[in-house]
């Protein structure tokens, strides 16, 4: 069964706000359907990214092509119904 919702970060050389969207992520999932997914695109990054909490999927480009190239990939990528896209230093609030 598919996902209704996925919830896609993209990143790129963003490790210093990766954390604080994690956490403000995991901290909404009860608000979230059960049967949502996490994705984390990361569109070339020098250094890879910090890893995301259990259970998310992760791709990773070889080379930066862009923002609106990434976020196409996250949309590409999602398996959910819907798509929620979230740049890195986007935080999620109640």
């Amino acid at each position: 069964m598919e996902p209704l919702l996925t919830v896609a970060v993209l990143t790129y050389n963003g490790n210093h706000l990766l954390e604080a969207c994690y956490r403000s992520i995991q901290a909404q999932r009860m608000h979230l359907p059960g049967d949502t997914e996490f994705l984390l695109v990361d569109n070339g990054s020098c250094v890879p990214p910090l890893p995301p909490p259990e259970g998310w999927r992760v791709t990773r480009l070889p080379a930066n092509i862009g923002n609106i190239g990434g976020m196409n990939v996250c949309f590409r990528q999602a398996r959910g119904e819907w798509v929620l896209f979230v740049a890195n230093d986007v935080r999620l609030y109640p």
